[in-house]
């Protein structure tokens, strides 16, 4: 393994656990978008894991996953003026998320 996939996963494990840990231990964190992000992130790290693509594509998928699903919830808010349920920011992050994430482990 270079070191540049060793830097990857230490930056991309931190963050994961980082947020994680401050979705615990201080309930003020755990807005909607942020809960979906680390769930996402935590998905998104299974993939390279497990081989199905280069850990390098997390470079571009973990920013993808902290921008989706706060500007779903923005939308969502600046349109209804009221807050989103935490289901329809997941549901709505996974597909633009997730689907490239798909794409690169069957190409």
């Amino acid at each position: 393994m270079t070191y540049l996939k060793v830097a990857v996963w230490v930056v991309a494990l931190f963050f994961a656990g980082a947020w994680s840990f401050g979705l615990i231990v201080d309930p003020r964190k755990r807005i909607k978008a942020t809960v979906v992000t680390v769930g996402l992130w935590w998905i998104l790290m299974v993939f390279p894991a497990l081989g199905a693509f280069n850990v390098l594509h997390l470079l571009w998928l973990m920013p993808l996953a902290l921008i989706v699903p706060g500007g779903i919830q923005a939308g969502h808010v600046q349109r209804r003026l009221a807050h989103p349920s935490l289901s329809y920011v997941a549901v709505g992050s996974v597909l633009p998320v997730l689907g490239p994430a798909i794409v690169l482990s069957v190409l």
